[in-house]
Protein backbone atom coordinates (compact mmCIF):
# COMPACT_ATOMS: atom_id res chain seq x y z
CA UNK A 1 0.00 0.00 0.00
CA UNK A 2 1.61 3.43 -1.24
CA UNK A 3 1.79 6.13 1.13
CA UNK A 4 -0.54 8.37 -0.76
CA UNK A 5 -3.60 6.54 0.50
CA UNK A 6 -3.20 6.87 4.03
CA UNK A 7 -1.59 10.74 3.73
CA UNK A 8 -4.83 11.58 6.13
CA UNK A 9 -3.19 9.69 9.06
CA UNK A 10 0.54 12.03 8.66
CA UNK A 11 0.92 15.97 9.28
CA UNK A 12 3.68 17.05 7.38
CA UNK A 13 6.45 20.18 7.76
CA UNK A 14 9.72 20.22 9.14
CA UNK A 15 8.07 20.96 13.43
CA UNK A 16 5.13 18.22 13.04
CA UNK A 17 4.73 15.41 15.23
CA UNK A 18 7.65 13.29 15.11
CA UNK A 19 5.32 10.47 15.80
CA UNK A 20 3.34 10.88 12.34
CA UNK A 21 5.46 12.86 9.92
CA UNK A 22 5.82 11.75 6.31
CA UNK A 23 9.49 12.16 7.08
CA UNK A 24 9.92 9.65 9.17
CA UNK A 25 6.79 7.32 8.31
CA UNK A 26 7.91 6.31 4.75
CA UNK A 27 5.52 3.63 4.66
CA UNK A 28 1.92 2.14 5.57
CA UNK A 29 3.56 -1.18 7.14
CA UNK A 30 6.03 1.81 9.13
CA UNK A 31 2.69 3.19 10.49
CA UNK A 32 0.86 0.05 11.36
CA UNK A 33 4.54 -1.07 12.59
CA UNK A 34 4.83 1.92 14.82
CA UNK A 35 1.46 1.46 16.33
CA UNK A 36 2.50 -2.58 17.39
CA UNK A 37 5.62 -1.09 19.05
CA UNK A 38 3.41 1.57 20.96
CA UNK A 39 1.32 -1.33 21.96
CA UNK A 40 3.78 -3.37 23.02
CA UNK A 41 6.01 -0.62 24.86
CA UNK A 42 3.07 -0.01 27.16
CA UNK A 43 3.54 -2.03 30.02
CA UNK A 44 0.28 -1.67 31.10
CA UNK A 45 -1.23 -3.78 27.95
CA UNK A 46 0.69 -7.26 28.91
CA UNK A 47 -0.26 -9.86 31.35
CA UNK A 48 1.48 -10.30 35.02
CA UNK A 49 4.75 -11.42 34.55
CA UNK A 50 6.34 -13.61 37.49
CA UNK A 51 9.16 -11.45 38.14
CA UNK A 52 5.80 -8.60 38.76
CA UNK A 53 8.27 -5.75 36.72
CA UNK A 54 7.84 -4.38 33.42
CA UNK A 55 11.75 -3.89 32.27
CA UNK A 56 14.75 -5.77 31.98
CA UNK A 57 18.13 -5.69 34.01
CA UNK A 58 20.90 -5.75 31.11
CA UNK A 59 21.76 -2.60 28.48
CA UNK A 60 20.75 -4.96 25.51
CA UNK A 61 18.26 -1.90 24.51
CA UNK A 62 21.01 0.66 24.90
CA UNK A 63 23.31 -0.24 22.93
CA UNK A 64 24.39 1.87 19.86
CA UNK A 65 22.46 1.09 16.24
CA UNK A 66 24.96 -1.36 14.63
CA UNK A 67 25.26 -3.04 17.59
CA UNK A 68 21.66 -3.07 18.77
CA UNK A 69 20.58 -4.97 15.30
CA UNK A 70 22.99 -7.74 15.23
CA UNK A 71 21.74 -8.84 18.72
CA UNK A 72 19.30 -11.95 19.08
CA UNK A 73 16.35 -10.52 21.14
CA UNK A 74 14.44 -13.29 21.12
CA UNK A 75 11.75 -13.13 24.20
CA UNK A 76 11.77 -15.61 27.04
CA UNK A 77 8.02 -16.07 26.90
CA UNK A 78 4.86 -14.89 25.06
CA UNK A 79 3.91 -12.20 28.06
CA UNK A 80 7.38 -10.37 27.87
CA UNK A 81 6.36 -7.39 25.73
CA UNK A 82 9.17 -5.06 26.90
CA UNK A 83 11.53 -8.30 24.72
CA UNK A 84 9.05 -8.31 21.63
CA UNK A 85 8.89 -3.89 21.70
CA UNK A 86 13.09 -3.99 21.53
CA UNK A 87 12.70 -6.61 18.92
CA UNK A 88 10.22 -4.70 16.98
CA UNK A 89 12.32 -1.90 17.23
CA UNK A 90 15.38 -3.89 15.87
CA UNK A 91 13.30 -5.62 12.73
CA UNK A 92 12.29 -1.71 11.71
CA UNK A 93 16.04 -0.26 12.21
CA UNK A 94 17.12 -3.05 10.15
CA UNK A 95 14.47 -2.21 7.74
CA UNK A 96 15.71 1.16 7.38
CA UNK A 97 19.51 0.80 7.34
CA UNK A 98 19.63 1.44 3.47
CA UNK A 99 17.43 4.29 3.29
CA UNK A 100 18.59 6.97 0.91
CA UNK A 101 18.19 9.47 3.89
CA UNK A 102 18.51 9.22 7.56
CA UNK A 103 15.31 10.59 8.94
CA UNK A 104 13.29 7.52 9.31
CA UNK A 105 16.30 5.52 11.06
CA UNK A 106 17.47 8.21 13.55
CA UNK A 107 14.02 9.22 14.45
CA UNK A 108 12.97 5.48 15.30
CA UNK A 109 16.40 5.17 17.08
CA UNK A 110 15.62 8.42 19.31
CA UNK A 111 12.80 6.37 20.25
CA UNK A 112 14.19 3.05 20.78
CA UNK A 113 16.57 4.78 23.49
CA UNK A 114 14.17 6.47 25.29
CA UNK A 115 12.22 3.46 25.88
CA UNK A 116 15.21 1.15 26.72
CA UNK A 117 16.36 3.76 28.72
CA UNK A 118 12.99 4.23 30.84
CA UNK A 119 12.70 0.47 31.10
CA UNK A 120 16.18 -0.58 32.33
CA UNK A 121 16.72 -1.06 35.74
CA UNK A 122 20.45 -0.68 35.33
CA UNK A 123 23.06 1.26 37.32
CA UNK A 124 24.74 2.71 34.34
CA UNK A 125 21.92 2.78 32.10
CA UNK A 126 22.43 6.57 31.90
CA UNK A 127 25.89 6.35 30.73
CA UNK A 128 25.17 4.09 27.99
CA UNK A 129 22.19 6.01 26.58
CA UNK A 130 24.09 8.62 26.24
CA UNK A 131 26.88 6.85 24.87
CA UNK A 132 24.57 5.72 21.79
CA UNK A 133 23.53 9.42 21.74
CA UNK A 134 26.95 10.72 20.94
CA UNK A 135 27.74 7.60 18.41
CA UNK A 136 24.24 8.17 16.53
CA UNK A 137 25.38 11.82 16.39
CA UNK A 138 28.37 11.21 14.72
CA UNK A 139 27.56 8.60 12.21
CA UNK A 140 24.87 11.37 10.87
CA UNK A 141 25.90 14.62 11.73
CA UNK A 142 26.07 16.04 8.22
CA UNK A 143 22.24 15.28 7.59
CA UNK A 144 19.71 18.12 9.89
CA UNK A 145 18.64 15.49 11.52
CA UNK A 146 21.52 14.99 13.95
CA UNK A 147 20.68 18.37 15.42
CA UNK A 148 17.68 16.31 17.20
CA UNK A 149 20.49 14.10 18.36
CA UNK A 150 22.46 17.16 19.26
CA UNK A 151 19.04 18.41 21.56
CA UNK A 152 18.68 15.36 23.52
CA UNK A 153 22.33 15.27 24.40
CA UNK A 154 21.93 19.09 25.66
CA UNK A 155 18.59 17.76 27.55
CA UNK A 156 20.49 14.86 29.16
CA UNK A 157 22.90 17.35 30.40
CA UNK A 158 20.17 19.84 31.39
CA UNK A 159 18.30 17.24 33.52
CA UNK A 160 21.52 16.65 35.09
CA UNK A 161 21.83 19.75 35.78
CA UNK A 162 25.05 20.89 33.85
CA UNK A 163 23.67 23.93 32.04
CA UNK A 164 27.11 25.41 30.60
CA UNK A 165 27.21 22.08 28.79
CA UNK A 166 23.51 21.74 27.34
CA UNK A 167 23.58 25.93 26.84
CA UNK A 168 27.14 24.99 24.32
CA UNK A 169 25.40 21.90 22.50
CA UNK A 170 22.11 23.90 22.42
CA UNK A 171 24.31 27.16 20.43
CA UNK A 172 26.26 23.95 18.16
CA UNK A 173 23.19 23.17 16.60
CA UNK A 174 20.79 26.55 16.40
CA UNK A 175 24.14 27.66 14.01
CA UNK A 176 24.54 24.20 12.48
CA UNK A 177 20.63 23.74 11.08
CA UNK A 178 18.32 26.71 12.60
CA UNK A 179 15.25 25.66 11.03
CA UNK A 180 15.20 21.93 11.69
CA UNK A 181 13.16 19.68 14.00
CA UNK A 182 16.62 19.52 16.50
CA UNK A 183 17.36 23.31 15.57
CA UNK A 184 13.93 24.55 17.05
CA UNK A 185 14.21 21.86 20.15
CA UNK A 186 17.28 23.49 20.79
CA UNK A 187 16.45 26.72 20.64
CA UNK A 188 13.25 26.29 23.00
CA UNK A 189 16.00 24.96 25.42
CA UNK A 190 18.28 27.37 24.89
CA UNK A 191 15.50 29.88 26.14
CA UNK A 192 14.80 27.66 29.17
CA UNK A 193 18.11 28.01 30.34
CA UNK A 194 18.84 31.74 30.13
CA UNK A 195 15.41 32.99 31.21
CA UNK A 196 15.89 35.42 34.21
CA UNK A 197 13.95 34.28 37.06
CA UNK A 198 13.25 36.85 40.40
CA UNK A 199 11.21 36.32 43.87
CA UNK A 200 12.39 37.13 47.07
CA UNK A 201 10.64 36.35 51.01
CA UNK A 202 10.80 38.45 54.19
CA UNK A 203 8.71 37.58 57.40
CA UNK A 204 5.06 38.41 58.60
CA UNK A 205 6.24 41.10 60.12
CA UNK A 206 9.38 42.71 61.35
CA UNK A 207 10.51 44.76 63.73
CA UNK A 208 10.56 48.54 63.92
CA UNK A 209 14.13 49.70 63.78
CA UNK A 210 15.74 46.68 63.46
CA UNK A 211 17.75 45.29 59.86
CA UNK A 212 15.31 43.10 57.77
CA UNK A 213 16.23 40.38 56.27
CA UNK A 214 15.27 39.21 53.31
CA UNK A 215 15.92 36.08 51.36
CA UNK A 216 16.04 36.91 47.75
CA UNK A 217 15.84 33.43 44.79
CA UNK A 218 16.88 34.39 41.09
CA UNK A 219 18.52 32.57 38.18
CA UNK A 220 20.57 34.12 35.75
CA UNK A 221 20.81 37.64 37.46
CA UNK A 222 24.06 39.76 38.63
CA UNK A 223 22.29 42.51 39.87
CA UNK A 224 18.87 43.58 41.50
CA UNK A 225 17.44 47.18 42.49
CA UNK A 226 15.21 47.64 45.62
CA UNK A 227 12.78 49.84 46.78
CA UNK A 228 10.87 50.56 49.78
CA UNK A 229 7.49 52.19 48.77
CA UNK A 230 4.70 53.85 50.82
CA UNK A 231 1.70 51.83 50.51
CA UNK A 232 -1.01 54.01 49.28
CA UNK A 233 -3.66 52.45 47.53
CA UNK A 234 -1.99 49.30 46.23
CA UNK A 235 -3.43 46.72 48.64
CA UNK A 236 -6.99 48.25 48.14
CA UNK A 237 -6.46 47.42 44.42
CA UNK A 238 -4.74 44.24 44.52
CA UNK A 239 -7.70 42.98 46.23
CA UNK A 240 -10.00 43.61 43.07
CA UNK A 241 -11.05 40.73 41.00
CA UNK A 242 -10.81 42.42 37.56
CA UNK A 243 -7.23 41.88 35.86
CA UNK A 244 -7.66 45.76 35.04
CA UNK A 245 -8.01 46.83 38.34
CA UNK A 246 -4.54 44.79 39.36
CA UNK A 247 -2.58 45.86 36.33
CA UNK A 248 -3.64 49.24 37.57
CA UNK A 249 -2.49 48.61 40.98
CA UNK A 250 1.13 48.10 39.88
CA UNK A 251 1.11 51.11 37.74
CA UNK A 252 -0.16 52.96 41.04
CA UNK A 253 2.31 51.22 42.80
CA UNK A 254 5.25 52.23 40.58
CA UNK A 255 4.02 56.10 41.43
CA UNK A 256 4.13 55.94 45.38
CA UNK A 257 7.08 57.73 47.21
CA UNK A 258 10.59 56.35 47.77
CA UNK A 259 11.37 55.50 50.83
CA UNK A 260 14.33 53.35 50.46
CA UNK A 261 16.19 52.58 47.40
CA UNK A 262 19.31 50.56 47.59
CA UNK A 263 21.15 47.88 44.69
CA UNK A 264 22.90 44.73 45.59
CA UNK A 265 25.46 43.09 43.73
CA UNK A 266 24.52 39.17 43.59
CA UNK A 267 27.09 36.41 43.57
CA UNK A 268 26.48 32.85 40.92
CA UNK A 269 25.17 34.94 38.08
CA UNK A 270 27.09 32.52 35.17
CA UNK A 271 26.44 29.17 35.87
CA UNK A 272 22.80 30.09 34.80
CA UNK A 273 21.93 28.03 38.23
CA UNK A 274 19.10 28.88 41.03
CA UNK A 275 20.54 30.70 43.69
CA UNK A 276 19.02 32.26 47.40
CA UNK A 277 21.18 35.00 48.90
CA UNK A 278 19.89 36.93 52.28
CA UNK A 279 20.14 40.96 51.56
CA UNK A 280 19.57 43.30 54.17
CA UNK A 281 16.89 46.08 53.97
CA UNK A 282 17.01 49.16 55.69
CA UNK A 283 15.19 49.50 59.41
CA UNK A 284 11.86 50.74 59.09
CA UNK A 285 9.73 53.08 61.52
CA UNK A 286 6.55 51.03 62.53
CA UNK A 287 3.92 51.15 58.98
CA UNK A 288 3.03 48.85 56.56
CA UNK A 289 4.89 49.23 53.35
CA UNK A 290 5.65 47.48 49.93
CA UNK A 291 9.05 46.24 49.06
CA UNK A 292 9.61 45.48 45.40
CA UNK A 293 13.06 44.31 43.85
CA UNK A 294 13.35 44.87 39.74
CA UNK A 295 15.52 43.46 37.30
CA UNK A 296 16.09 47.18 35.94
CA UNK A 297 17.45 50.31 37.94
CA UNK A 298 14.04 51.98 36.20
CA UNK A 299 11.56 49.81 37.64
CA UNK A 300 9.69 49.90 34.17
CA UNK A 301 6.64 47.63 33.63
CA UNK A 302 7.96 46.62 30.15
CA UNK A 303 9.75 42.84 29.16
CA UNK A 304 11.77 41.97 29.93
CA UNK A 305 12.32 43.65 33.34
CA UNK A 306 10.92 41.84 36.12
CA UNK A 307 9.25 42.69 38.98
CA UNK A 308 8.84 41.09 42.51
CA UNK A 309 6.53 42.45 45.18
CA UNK A 310 5.33 42.04 48.76
CA UNK A 311 4.03 43.54 51.69
CA UNK A 312 5.90 44.63 54.21
CA UNK A 313 4.43 45.01 57.75
CA UNK A 314 6.63 46.87 60.70
CA UNK A 315 5.21 46.03 63.95
CA UNK A 316 5.63 45.30 67.20
CA UNK A 317 2.71 43.59 67.70
CA UNK A 318 2.17 39.78 67.42
CA UNK A 319 -0.96 37.02 68.34
CA UNK A 320 -1.52 33.62 69.04
CA UNK A 321 -5.07 31.62 68.66
CA UNK A 322 -5.88 29.33 71.06
CA UNK A 323 -8.76 26.95 70.35
CA UNK A 324 -10.12 25.57 73.90
CA UNK A 325 -12.36 22.63 75.21
CA UNK A 326 -15.45 24.56 75.37
CA UNK A 327 -14.95 25.49 71.85
CA UNK A 328 -14.34 28.91 72.50
CA UNK A 329 -11.71 30.88 71.19
CA UNK A 330 -9.08 32.93 72.15
CA UNK A 331 -6.27 35.07 70.86
CA UNK A 332 -3.49 36.15 72.56
CA UNK A 333 -1.23 39.55 71.81
CA UNK A 334 2.19 40.06 72.58
CA UNK A 335 5.13 42.75 72.42
CA UNK A 336 6.87 40.83 69.14
CA UNK A 337 10.37 41.48 70.73
CA UNK A 338 10.35 40.02 74.22
CA UNK A 339 7.28 38.37 74.23
CA UNK A 340 5.29 40.33 76.54
CA UNK A 341 1.52 40.24 77.60
CA UNK A 342 0.25 43.64 75.85
CA UNK A 343 -2.76 44.87 77.76
CA UNK A 344 -5.52 47.34 76.17
CA UNK A 345 -4.73 46.60 72.13
CA UNK A 346 -7.76 47.18 70.27
CA UNK A 347 -8.22 43.46 67.91
CA UNK A 348 -11.07 44.85 65.19
CA UNK A 349 -12.58 41.76 64.12
CA UNK A 350 -13.56 41.79 60.67
CA UNK A 351 -15.45 39.30 58.30
CA UNK A 352 -14.12 39.29 54.14
CA UNK A 353 -16.72 39.17 51.51
CA UNK A 354 -16.27 38.54 47.88
CA UNK A 355 -18.85 40.70 46.35
CA UNK A 356 -18.68 39.93 42.81
CA UNK A 357 -21.45 42.81 41.86
CA UNK A 358 -18.43 45.27 42.53
CA UNK A 359 -16.00 42.73 41.83
CA UNK A 360 -13.77 43.45 44.91
CA UNK A 361 -13.51 41.57 48.48
CA UNK A 362 -15.21 43.59 51.13
CA UNK A 363 -14.31 44.11 54.87
CA UNK A 364 -17.80 43.84 57.07
CA UNK A 365 -16.96 44.76 60.52
CA UNK A 366 -18.03 42.14 63.09
CA UNK A 367 -16.93 43.39 66.62
CA UNK A 368 -13.79 45.66 68.66
CA UNK A 369 -12.45 44.57 71.64
CA UNK A 370 -9.81 45.15 73.63
CA UNK A 371 -7.38 42.75 74.96
CA UNK A 372 -7.46 42.38 78.83
CA UNK A 373 -4.60 42.08 81.39
CA UNK A 374 -2.80 39.24 80.15
CA UNK A 375 -3.77 40.69 76.53
CA UNK A 376 -5.96 38.16 75.87
CA UNK A 377 -9.35 38.93 73.78
CA UNK A 378 -12.00 36.43 73.11
CA UNK A 379 -12.98 35.54 69.56
CA UNK A 380 -16.55 36.24 68.40
CA UNK A 381 -17.54 34.98 65.18
CA UNK A 382 -21.20 36.44 65.00
CA UNK A 383 -24.18 34.46 63.70
CA UNK A 384 -23.69 34.21 60.04
CA UNK A 385 -20.18 34.27 60.11
CA UNK A 386 -18.14 31.01 59.81
CA UNK A 387 -14.53 32.53 59.55
CA UNK A 388 -13.12 36.26 60.95
CA UNK A 389 -9.96 37.86 60.32
CA UNK A 390 -8.24 40.29 62.77
CA UNK A 391 -6.68 43.42 62.96
CA UNK A 392 -4.52 45.19 65.88
CA UNK A 393 -4.40 48.48 66.57
CA UNK A 394 -2.38 50.32 69.64
CA UNK A 395 -1.08 53.69 69.91
CA UNK A 396 -0.42 53.97 66.18
CA UNK A 397 0.66 50.28 65.57
CA UNK A 398 -1.29 48.53 62.96
CA UNK A 399 -0.81 45.13 62.18
CA UNK A 400 -3.43 43.05 59.84
CA UNK A 401 -1.61 39.47 59.22
CA UNK A 402 -3.97 38.67 56.73
CA UNK A 403 -5.15 35.11 58.73
CA UNK A 404 -8.48 33.71 58.47
CA UNK A 405 -9.74 32.11 62.18
CA UNK A 406 -12.70 29.78 61.50
CA UNK A 407 -15.29 28.70 63.58
CA UNK A 408 -14.74 25.10 65.14
CA UNK A 409 -16.87 22.41 64.47
CA UNK A 410 -18.81 20.68 67.61
CA UNK A 411 -17.50 17.58 66.38
CA UNK A 412 -13.42 18.55 67.26
CA UNK A 413 -11.94 17.97 70.74
CA UNK A 414 -9.11 18.95 72.79
CA UNK A 415 -7.01 22.20 73.07
CA UNK A 416 -4.64 23.48 69.80
CA UNK A 417 -3.05 26.83 69.36
CA UNK A 418 -1.67 28.28 66.41
CA UNK A 419 0.67 31.72 65.92
CA UNK A 420 1.05 34.35 63.69
CA UNK A 421 4.53 35.71 64.68
CA UNK A 422 6.50 35.30 62.05
CA UNK A 423 5.56 33.76 58.55
CA UNK A 424 6.35 33.97 54.61
CA UNK A 425 4.27 36.75 53.24
CA UNK A 426 0.83 35.24 51.04
CA UNK A 427 0.40 38.41 48.84
CA UNK A 428 0.42 37.15 45.38
CA UNK A 429 4.39 38.77 44.09
CA UNK A 430 4.07 39.67 40.11
CA UNK A 431 7.48 37.36 39.47
CA UNK A 432 8.82 35.23 36.18
CA UNK A 433 8.58 31.55 38.11
CA UNK A 434 8.46 29.13 35.33
CA UNK A 435 6.93 25.70 36.13
CA UNK A 436 9.74 23.81 34.20
CA UNK A 437 12.14 25.21 37.14
CA UNK A 438 14.68 22.26 38.00
CA UNK A 439 14.31 22.19 41.89
CA UNK A 440 18.05 23.21 42.74
CA UNK A 441 18.83 25.64 44.65
CA UNK A 442 22.50 27.36 45.77
CA UNK A 443 22.63 29.19 48.98
CA UNK A 444 24.44 32.17 49.82
CA UNK A 445 25.30 34.19 52.83
CA UNK A 446 23.97 37.41 53.68
CA UNK A 447 24.88 40.73 51.72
Amino acid sequence: MPLSDVKDLLVTGYNSDAYRSDAYRTSAYDILAHRAVEFFADGRTGLPSASGEFGFETLDGLLPTLQFVEQRLEPSDSSDNARIALGLYRHLLRAHLGDAGPDALVDLDLLRLDFARRITRHDNKDTAYFGALVELYLRHASASISAEVGYRMAQYHYDRGDYPAALAICEREIERFPDSRGGVHSENLRAKILTKELDFFVEKSVLPGKPILVAVRYRNLSRVYCRILAEKQYRQMYEQFEQKARTESVRILLESKILEEWTVELPGAQDYQRHVVDIAAPSMPVGNYIMVVSTREDFSRTKPNTLAVCELHVTGLSMQSQHLRDQSDLLWIRDAENGYSLPGVTAHMYHRRENWSISKVEKIPVRDALSDSNGCVRLEFGASNTSINVALECSGDTFDPGESYHKASSKIRGETARGVFHRPHTLPSRTNRPFQMPPREHRHGSH
